[in-house]
């Protein structure tokens, strides 16, 4: 029996091959070695795994359609279709709600003289974020959800950490206008007022 009869199945495996090769390039190159976390760069590294991720179901589907009768004679295939379905459906919320913030929430500003550079050492990798409150909205926190002080977090580039790491060195009050997205954490800019 013909595993895939059309060209359909080829195709749709070698643009997934392609694509991820994409998203490994980018991942290595932009994100480890350029440091880009800050704006568009980052929307696309945090929408990255979910569309790769869900990107294997058309290819799941395609390999259950056309070898099903394969699966009798090699259950290794069934358990790996298996687990990794189960694997996605396990995890579609949370990569969906990373995919939708990312995306399509509403980008939001504010005023914050109360903020705090940090760095996280992350599988050898350093990770800077920025924590910082609303000082136009100082009541936007419920403190039995949530910590008050610097409730807010986006992960920012090396550089960006310095010029606001030597900003806050140098005065008390030095704020800053930051444009944000709250729940994916994404910085998309910031000026120094």
């Amino acid at each position: 029996m013909n595993a895939f009869p059309n060209g359909f199945a080829r195709r749709l495996l070698r643009i997934y091959l392609f694509s991820w090769i994409g998203i490994g390039i980018y991942f290595l190159i932009g994100v480890l070695q350029f440091d880009l976390h800050e704006g568009i760069w980052e929307i696309l590294f945090k929408v990255s795994m979910p569309v790769f991720l869900f990107g294997l179901l058309p290819l799941i589907y395609v390999n259950l359609r056309y070898n099903i009768g394969e699966f009798s004679s090699n259950p290794k295939m069934l358990f790996g279709s298996i687990f990794l379905i189960g694997f996605m459906m396990f995890f579609a919320k949370d990569f969906f709600n990373e995919f939708y913030n990312s995306i399509f929430e509403k980008t939001k500003s504010t005023v914050s003289n109360e903020y705090l550079t940090h760095i996280k050492t992350y599988r050898g990798t350093k990770q800077y974020y920025l924590y910082f409150d609303d000082k136009e909205n100082p009541n936007s926190c419920d403190s039995h959800i949530q910590k008050c002080k610097y409730q807010y977090k986006v992960r920012i580039n090396s550089g960006t950490y310095q010029q606001i790491n030597n900003k806050q060195q140098m005065a008390k009050d030095n704020p800053l206008k930051i444009f944000y997205k709250p729940k994916a954490e994404i910085l998309m800019k910031w000026e120094a007022i």
